[in-house]
């Protein structure tokens, strides 16, 4: 007969609003016996999620030691730390003390309470696209005029430079972009706002002139109307009015990490 499979645990930062990054760095170095530089790049991808796949001993073991450096800790099953329901890109939204009003489908209009949001997560980072445009190739203006010089001292058509042609060229864009991911529980959903492309007009005299100024209103009202809600790093900075570079995201990956975090600490 078959043993049943040993249960394995996950090491959480127990505060929502979790200490710095070089505190937990400090103690990361030293239980690895790492240089302090590259337990900082675990403790910077970290997102409140310190380990999984342990057993319960060490995961006891490491949270003792986090708590000895001043880092408090929740040794929890790996189940508490589940896959967050799929995104659903809304567009547009009616917003009122009760929940934000979401068209969902034609002739359908869903109502997302506050009270039932448990983590807004709102983060910001550099995207990378990179597409191919043909452009022509040919002759400079110089070479031009040169061909025009030749043509009338010696009356030979000669083209200087070759003729033109189609090439292909590689380019690529950076911009800061920056997303809300509003996850509720019973039932699990996900609304996701991307600031680029979210109808703003029920901002109405409040409205700014771009979208990140708009975006971050956007953050302040939500984080108003649902204050029980745990708040992302990205949300903090938003609502308080900081400066967006202090996020520290690098892509949606970091959000999700963070926001199954955040989620597994309302669980518990």
């Amino acid at each position: 007969m078959n043993e049943p499979a040993a249960s394995l645990f996950s090491l959480l930062l127990s505060d929502p609003v979790s200490p710095e990054s070089r505190l937990i760095a400090e103690a990361l170095a030293k239980f690895l016996n790492v240089p302090f530089l590259d337990a900082m790049h675990k403790a910077k991808h970290a997102w409140g999620v310190l380990s999984e796949g342990m057993d319960e001993t060490a995961a006891q073991e490491l949270k003792t030691f986090f708590a000895g450096s001043g880092v408090s800790c929740l040794v929890v099953p790996d189940s508490t730390l589940v896959s967050l329901p799929p995104a659903q890109m809304i567009t547009k939204g009616e917003f009122s003390s009760e929940g934000i009003r979401v068209p969902m489908k034609p002739g359908e209009v869903a109502l997302f309470r506050w009270d039932r949001l448990c983590v807004i997560g709102a983060a910001g980072f550099n995207e990378t696209t990179t597409r191919t445009v043909q452009k022509e190739s040919g002759p400079s203006m110089g070479q031009k005029a040169l061909s025009l010089g030749i043509l009338m001292s010696t009356g030979i058509p000669l083209s200087v430079g070759g003729k033109k042609k189609k090439v292909e060229k590689i380019e690529q864009r950076e911009e800061q972009v920056f997303f809300l991911d509003l996850l509720y529980d019973h039932p699990p959903f996900r609304l996701r706002i991307d600031a680029r492309y979210f109808d703003y007009s029920f901002l109405k005299e409040r409205k700014a002139y771009n979208a990140f100024g708009n975006f971050r209103i956007l953050v302040e009202d939500v984080v108003r109307l649902a204050p029980p809600a745990f708040q992302s790093r990205g949300a903090r900075v938003l609502s308080q009015g900081k400066p967006a570079s202090g996020m520290g995201y690098e892509s949606l990956d970091d959000l999700e990490r963070e926001c199954r975090w955040l989620a597994a600490l309302k669980r518990v």
